[in-house]
C-alpha cells in the first residue's frame, strides 16, 4: 500500500508537548502552536509554525516559522521565517527572512533576508539582503544587498551593494557597487563604481568609477573615471578620465584625459589630454600632439599639429554657419566667365586704418582696413556672410587684382616714356 493511502485527506501530522504524533484535521485548525509536519496531497508544512495560519493549496513551508500567515496557493518557504507573512501565489523565498513579508506573485528571494519586505510582483531577488525592501515590480537583484532598499520597477541590479538604495524604474547597475545610491530611472551604470552616487535619469556609464557622483541627465561616461564627478547634462565623455571632474553642460571629450578637468559648456576635446585642464566655454580643441593642448579661450579653435606645405589651398571660414571651405581657380569649377571691365583705379581710394581687436586688446593695434570702408569703394573688396548680409572681412584677392592691374598700367605708361625719349636710330 502506498505512503498517501495511509494519509487522511486534508490531515496533518502533530506533535503536542508529550512527544505523542496524531493526525489532525488542517480545516479545523485556526493556529498552531506545536511542530507539525504535513505530507498530504496539497500542502507541505515542516517546522515550528511553518504554515500554521492558512496555507493554501499547494504550498510549501519547510523551517521555523516558514509560510507562517496566509501563505498562498503553491508558494514556496524555505529557511527560517522565510515567508513568514502574506506571501502570494506562486512566491519562492529560499533562506533566513527571504519574503518574510508582504511577498508579491510569482516572486523569487534567496539569500538571507532576500525580498524580506514588500517585494513586488515577479521581482527576482538573490542574494544575503538582495532586494531586501519595497522590491519594484519585476525588479531584479543579483548579488548580496544587491537593490536592497527601494528598488524600482523593471530594475536591474548585479554585484555587490548594485542599485543599493532608491535604484529608479528601469535602470540598470551592473558592478560591485555600481548605481549604489539614488540611480534615476533609466540610467545604466556597468562597472565597480559606476554611477555611484546620483546618477541622473537617462544617463550611461560605463567602466570603473565613471560616472560615479553626480551625473547629469542624459550624459554619457565611458573609460575608467569618465565623467567621474559632476559630469553635465548631456555632457559626453569617451576615454581613461576623460571629462573626468566637472565636465559642462554639453561639452564633449573623446581621449584620454580630453577635458579632464573643468571642462566649459558646450567645448569640444578631440584626442589624448585635449582641453586637459579648464577648457573655454564654446572651444574647440583638437590634439594628435601626443602633449597636452589647451584651449586658447572662448570661442576657439585649436588643432595641432597642422603640416605645413607649399602650394595648398587657403582655407575660408563662414562665422555665421561654421563652415569651413577653399576657394579653386581651375575653370571647371567656374562659369560665365568675363573680362574684368570694372575701374581698378578704385583701389586708391582705400584708407588704412589702426585698430584695436574686441576680443583680443592685449594684442595691440593693428594696421588693415575696415570691411564697411572698402565695401563703400568697392562692394568686390569685402566678403559676406550671405549676399544680404553687412560686410564681414576684407577681399583681399580682388584688391591684389585691381592691384596687378593698375600695375599694367604703369608699366604701360613706363614702356610709352621710354619710347618717347629712347633716341632715334641711326
Amino acid at each position: 500500500m502506498s505512503l498517501p493511502s495511509l494519509i487522511p485527506t486534508n490531515h496533518v501530522l502533530t506533535s503536542g508537548t508529550n512527544s505523542a504524533l496524531t493526525w489532525t484535521n488542517v480545516l479545523t485548525l485556526s493556529s498552531v502552536s506545536t511542530n507539525k509536519i504535513a505530507f498530504n496531497s496539497t500542502v507541505i508544512a515542516l517546522g515550528s509554525l511553518a504554515g500554521s495560519t492558512i496555507q493554501n493549496n499547494y504550498a510549501v513551508a519547510i523551517g521555523p516559522n516558514a509560510g507562517q500567515s496566509s501563505q498562498s496557493t503553491s508558494a514556496v518557504a524555505i529557511g527560517n521565517t522565510a515567508g513568514n507573512s502574506n506571501q502570494f501565489a506562486n512566491a519562492v523565498a529560499i533562506g533566513a527572512n527571504a519574503g518574510a513579508t508582504s511577498q508579491s506573485t510569482n516572486c523569487v528571494a534567496i539569500g538571507s533576508a532576500a525580498g524580506n519586505s514588500s517585494q513586488g510582483q515577479e521581482a527576482v531577488a538573490v542574494g544575503v539582503a538582495a532586494g531586501n525592501s519595497a522590491q519594484g515590480t519585476s525588479a531584479t537583484a543579483l548579488g548580496n544587498r544587491a537593490g536592497n532598499s527601494s528598488q524600482g520597477a523593471s530594475a536591474t541590479a548585479v554585484g555587490f551593494q548594485a542599485g543599493f538604495t532608491s535604484q529608479g524604474t528601469n535602470a540598470v547597475a551592473i558592478g560591485n557597487s555600481a548605481g549604489n545610491s539614488n540611480q534615476f530611472a533609466n540610467a545604466v551604470a556597468i562597472g565597480v563604481n559606476a554611477g555611484y552616487s546620483l546618477q541622473s535619469s537617462h544617463t550611461v556609464a560605463i567602466g570603473t568609477y565613471s560616472g560615479q557622483t553626480s551625473q547629469g541627465e542624459g550624459a554619457v561616461a565611458v573609460g575608467v573615471s569618465a565623467g567621474g564627478g559632476s559630469q553635465g547634462v548631456n555632457a559626453i565623455a569617451i576615454g581613461n578620465s576623460a571629462g573626468n571632474a566637472t565636465q559642462g553642460e554639453r561639452a564633449v571629450a573623446v581621449g584620454n584625459q580630453a577635458g579632464q578637468l573643468s571642462q566649459g559648456n558646450y567645448a569640444i576635446a578631440i584626442g589624448h589630454a585635449a582641453g586637459n585642464s579648464n577648457q573655454h566655454t564654446q572651444s574647440i580643441v583638437i590634439n594628435a600632439t601626443g602633449g597636452t593642448k589647451e584651449s586658447a579661450g572662448v570661442n576657439t579653435c585649436v588643432i595641432a599639429p597642422i603640416r605645413n606645405a607649399a602650394g595648398t589651398h587657403v582655407l575660408n571660414y563662414t562665422a555665421t554657419s561654421g563652415e569651413v571651405t577653399y576657394t579653386t581657380s581651375s575653370r571647371s569649377t567656374k562659369n560665365s566667365i568675363e573680362d574684368l571691365l570694372t575701374d581698378t583705379s578704385k583701389v586708391y581710394q582705400l584708407v588704412p586704418k589702426t585698430f584695436l581687436y574686441n576680443t583680443d586688446p592685449q594684442s595691440g593695434r593693428h594696421v588693415g582696413y575696415i570691411a564697411e570702408d572698402v565695401h563703400d569703394v568697392d562692394p568686390a573688396f569685402a566678403t559676406h556672410e550671405t549676399p544680404d548680409s553687412p560686410p564681414v572681412a576684407i577681399n583681399f584677392n580682388a584688391v591684389q587684382i585691381y592691384m596687378l592691374e593698375e600695375m599694367k598700367k604703369l608699366r604701360a605708361e613706363v614702356d610709352a616714356l621710354k619710347a618717347q625719349l629712347a633716341p632715334p636710330s641711326a
